[in-house]
């Protein structure tokens, strides 16, 4: 689905429950293999995704960067997955065109939770929005005042609806992160449960909006 003929694939990962542990010191544990967005446009933006039921952890003595790094795509389909651990980022991905995230959990990753950028796409506007992401009844721990639950750049449509954030500590629950070269276009956020501190520490912000 990656050349310039051909059909777009829809691209089925079920985990079925089992828990896939990353150990070593490898970039990801799992990741499509597109290096940058710019070959999206052939075909690559076409396909689709469905992942479900499983949790991926950073496995004893592991030094793994991020849990899962997925290239631009449309109707991406996650349910039920859960991110533990990573030295970095939970989960990674860039213009996802009309994603849904339903009961995806995040906890103890180092930077971010969720961490969605603004599309690696020169062809579709990199300097602008690209995400058009549903998060229903998702979770974010953070526990340090350098995590964020969920970052989002550039935002094209993007709904958190029935979110809990908790943690010891953090950084922000959910940060909208809106550079000067890129652009919110419509952000909604209904039903925040929020738990976030320990002792005296409190979170910098429930939900941060910076820029444009």
């Amino acid at each position: 689905g990656t050349g310039t003929s051909g059909f777009p694939t829809q691209l089925i990962l079920d985990g079925e429950g089992c828990p896939f542990f990353c150990r070593g010191s490898q970039t990801y544990g799992f990741t499509s293999d597109i290096p940058d967005q710019t070959d999206a446009d052939a075909k690559s933006i076409f396909n689709t995704w469905s992942i479900s039921n499983m949790k991926i952890l950073q496995g004893s003595g592991g030094t793994v960067s991020v849990g899962m790094r997925l290239g631009a795509c449309r109707s991406l389909d996650m349910r039920n997955v859960e991110f533990e651990g990573f030295d970095s980022y939970g989960f990674v991905g860039g213009f996802l065109l009309n994603a849904l995230f339903t009961n995806v959990n995040t906890n103890f990753c180092g930077s971010d939770g969720i961490y969605i950028d603004r599309g690696w796409w020169s062809g579709a506007g990199y300097s602008t929005a690209g995400n058009q992401v549903k998060f229903n009844n998702c979770r974010f721990r953070t526990t340090s005042n350098t995590q964020v639950g969920a970052r989002i750049i550039g935002c094209d449509s993007v709904d958190f609806e029935r979110t809990t954030l908790e943690g010891s500590d953090g950084n922000y629950g959910i940060y909208i992160d809106n550079s000067p070269t890129t652009v919110s276009k419509n952000v909604i956020i209904n039903m925040v449960h929020a738990e976030i501190s320990g002792g005296n520490i409190y979170a910098g912000a429930i939900i941060g909006f910076k820029g444009a």
